[in-house]
């Protein structure tokens, strides 16, 4: 099976950099909300060194974005400034720097700003090996790909990887009787088995940057009967640049809301639409959304006969419902919706 590796291109260095700058500002001012609705900076301050830590364990001690906007959270709690002001002077400078020593960290094979180059051996598609295998999709990246929840250096399309499918994976096989593989799959869209899978998995597409070439391959796919389910991106920024990936696959078709009467919310369960099903990070804040993402939507992406190609999960983190299944302090109805979603994904993706 082919490596995985893809070329890197110069971006717009700004275009990083505002993305550091919201996610500090969407953490940093959820948590002086919590702060002044609690009375207590004691609280939201250990609620911060903890995601602080479990972003380390995560990275097995990298240092990251993650964990820096943690910190630059508590010190305006602390300092009550306005992360306006904070922008410009020294704070700036660190944050760029400890960004740039942060790549430094990983395998060194990529530019800091513009489409990452993801080599992984493990990174290949194998043989289905049984009637429905969660397939993942390992996608090219642009210049805000693995500066935040794409540890590891593999790129943020391993988010939540394993964890999230194995966690589905159980729960296919309670709620169905679909025969499902023990492990999930990763493919790339070159891959020979790229056609072997039924249904695509991607997270974090806010991040995702296809060549022509592999949109001309992911639309290749979808046509010929292929199902894609993206999840876990948010905001009004990462939208424009999914948005912008979709129209090189479909340049001819339009993103709609999905529809409440659609065979796909109930054809097994019937969904609720009301629901945001939010990651854990927002949620040991308080609040339910990132950046500027408040509301949640379900949108897709049709073929001429109706059937649904692509289902979008914007401004939620099914992903991370999945993955945190058994923490306690990651709330039931959101896991409980988030595996009926899945399963409702993968019986219409088989039977469409």
């Amino acid at each position: 099976m082919p490596q995985v590796a893809q070329t890197v291109m110069a971006a717009d260095p700004l275009e990083a950099v505002a993305w550091r700058w919201s996610i500090l500002r969407d953490f940093a001012g959820a948590a002086r909300s919590r702060c002044r609705r609690d009375k207590s900076r004691d609280v939201v301050v250990q609620q911060v060194a903890r995601l602080s830590a479990s972003a380390s364990a995560r990275t097995n001690g990298q240092l990251n974005i993650a964990v820096l906007t943690h910190l630059i959270g508590v010190a305006a709690l602390f300092t009550g400034a306005d992360l306006r002001v904070m922008r410009t002077g020294a704070l700036t400078l660190l944050l760029l720097l400890v960004s740039v020593a942060a790549l430094a960290q990983f395998d060194g094979r990529r530019s800091p700003f513009g489409r990452r180059m993801h080599t992984n051996p493990a990174a290949t598609a194998g043989t289905p090996q049984a009637e429905f295998n969660f397939t993942r999709l390992i996608y090219s990246g642009n210049s805000m790909d693995d500066m935040g929840r794409g540890f590891g250096g593999w790129g943020s399309w391993r988010t939540d990887w394993p964890e999230a499918e194995q966690h589905l994976i159980q729960g296919i096989r309670r709620l169905t009787l679909v025969e499902t593989a023990d492990d999930g799959q990763i493919v790339q869209l070159f891959d020979d088995a790229l056609f072997d899978f039924p249904m695509l998995y991607a997270v974090e597409v806010g991040r995702m940057e296809l060549s022509q070439a592999e949109a001309d391959r992911l639309r290749e796919y979808l046509l010929r009967g292929g199902f894609l389910m993206v999840d876990d991106f948010h905001g009004s920024l990462q939208w424009r640049n999914f948005d912008l990936q979709m129209r090189r696959v479909f340049p001819d078709r339009e993103i709609v809301e999905i529809d409440e009467a659609d065979e796909v919310m109930h054809v097994m369960f019937d969904l609720n639409k009301k629901m945001q099903i939010a990651g854990i990070f927002a949620l040991q804040f308080g609040v339910t959304f990132e950046q500027d993402g408040v509301t949640p939507h379900w949108r897709g992406i049709y073929d001429d006969d109706g059937r649904l190609m692509v289902a979008i999960n914007f401004n939620m983190d099914l992903g991370d419902a999945w993955e945190h299944a058994d923490w306690p302090e990651y709330p039931e109805p959101m896991t409980a919706m988030a595996y009926r979603f899945g399963v409702n994904y993968l019986i219409y993706a088989m039977t469409h």
